[in-house]
This record gives C-alpha cells, structure tokens and sequence, in this order.
C-alpha cells in the first residue's frame, strides 16, 4: 500500500470508526427520549393539562427486563 492511497482511506475511516464508537445502548436511549419528547409536544399542542409524567429511560430498561425474565424462565 502506498503512503498516498492509505491518507485518502483515514479521511473516510474516521468518521466510520467515530460513528461505531456510539453503542447500541446510546442509540436506544436516544430513540427513547425522541419519541418521549414527541410524545410531550403532542400533548401540549392537543391541551391536554397536566401532560401525563415522563418515564425515566433507566425505569423503563429496567421494567423491559422484568417483562423478560418470566420468558425466560420457562
């Protein structure tokens, strides 16, 4: 491999390493809190008073996995 063709890969490797980096986790919570922060404009634009309360993301990983664990049991 020659020296110019492997600094014409960095530039394009960068950005695909830095986005892996991100874990799946840290996408599933963004998700979470989007379609939260949707769901909250949505109230406020229809007036409903008072907006139901927002469900932490780590109270609602953690209710997720007691769901499962009966599946899993059996």
């Amino acid at each position: 491999m020659s020296r110019s063709s492997m600094w014409v890969r960095v530039p394009i490797s960068l950005p695909l390493a830095l986005l892996g980096a991100c874990s799946a986790e840290q996408w599933q919570r963004t998700g979470y809190l989007s379609l939260q922060e949707r769901e909250q404009q949505q109230c406020l634009e229809r007036g409903i008073d008072p907006c139901p309360e927002r469900q932490r993301y780590e109270d609602y990983q953690r209710l997720r996995k007691q769901a499962d664990e009966p599946s899993r049991q059996q």
